[in-house]
């Protein structure tokens, strides 16, 4: 698992001015989608609140008015790094078949900071929030189990958003996209944020049935503290995702294959000679005598989904 390190070393834009780091996670409670939290004995704690093969109707607006939040887990138990309550920050968290939704709610006694506009900025010394998304692992799978997807959002409403790799003591992609649909509304000295974060891009390979830890994060610009949720919440992934954008980033390390691609379990690689030629082929569209000697390879997966060709 992630290791532990200082309650600063949480957010990733520390990360990009430090070097590499891991982040901690903390533990999660339940999975509010499957089991009540509020059942009389004899009850079956198993009897789900709301099925998330069902469509929310939320509108990702700025404004919590659908009747969908009242089911949602509300998280406001954050503590800064020396151990101080941290009562200026709440969020609701619920999900559907395709979606997580959070809605955050944000206020200081003092001014809120946010002077960044521009997505994919460093939002250290603004305000934001941030949630990290790592996945409950399937014991079938050995390698890159300590990988993780980072989002984070100012009060202008500017996102940063990355992939955090463990290979070699980790780094953070930041070409993924999360494809998030976000309203962020900034009054001054309190903020909130709305936020829909597709499951379909959420990763490289998953099935339905696969859980997620969600942990919180809130940062004070002014006073550089940073808060972490005491408890997570876990969700389970409802639909099937292949995305080939973060498949062809593991390309180069075929020990991963596969774990991230699993149809290329016990495939044998191809072994060849090279010959060094005295004469080069000529550009002419045909198979001249230079090739006679040469050995014709099949291939037969794509390098994108690995998929048979």
């Amino acid at each position: 698992m992630i290791l532990s390190v200082t309650m600063l070393a949480i957010f990733c834009f520390i990360f990009a001015g430090m070097g590499k780091k891991h982040f901690p996670i903390v533990n999660h409670l339940f999975d509010t989608n499957y089991i009540s939290t509020q059942t009389s004995p004899g009850k079956n704690i198993n009897k789900p609140q709301f099925s998330p093969d069902d469509e929310l109707n939320i509108t990702i607006d700025g404004i919590m008015e659908e009747g969908s939040w009242s089911k949602s887990q509300v998280i406001n138990s954050f503590y800064t790094n020396d151990r101080k309550l941290d009562k200026g920050v709440e969020v609701s968290v619920i999900s559907d078949k395709e979606n997580i939704y959070l809605f955050w709610k944000v206020e200081d006694s003092t001014p809120i900071i946010a002077d960044i506009f521009k997505n994919d900025s460093v939002l250290f010394g603004d305000d934001y929030v941030q949630v990290n998304l790592q996945p409950i692992m399937p014991d079938s799978i050995n390698h890159a189990r300590d990988y993780s997807f980072s989002i984070a959002i100012n009060p202008n409403g500017a996102l940063w958003d990355a992939y955090f790799d463990p290979y070699d003591s980790g780094y953070f992609f930041t070409g993924w996209i999360s494809k998030t649909k976000l309203k962020a509304v900034n009054n001054g000295n309190h903020y909130s944020v709305e936020m829909a974060i597709p499951f379909s891009d959420l990763d490289i390979y998953s099935d339905p049935g696969w859980k997620w830890n969600l942990t919180f994060y809130r940062a004070k610009g002014n006073k550089n503290i940073v808060s972490i949720s005491s408890t997570g919440v876990t969700l389970v992934q409802t639909v099937k995702v292949r995305n080939p954008r973060l498949v062809g980033y593991y390309w180069p390390r075929s020990e991963f294959w596969p774990d991230v691609i699993p149809s290329l379990i016990d495939i044998k690689k191809p072994q060849v000679k090279a010959n060094e030629l005295s004469t080069p082929p000529k550009s002419n569209k045909k198979l001249d005598n230079v090739w006679s000697d040469c050995e014709e390879i099949t291939l037969i997966y794509d390098n994108k989904m690995a998929v048979v060709l």
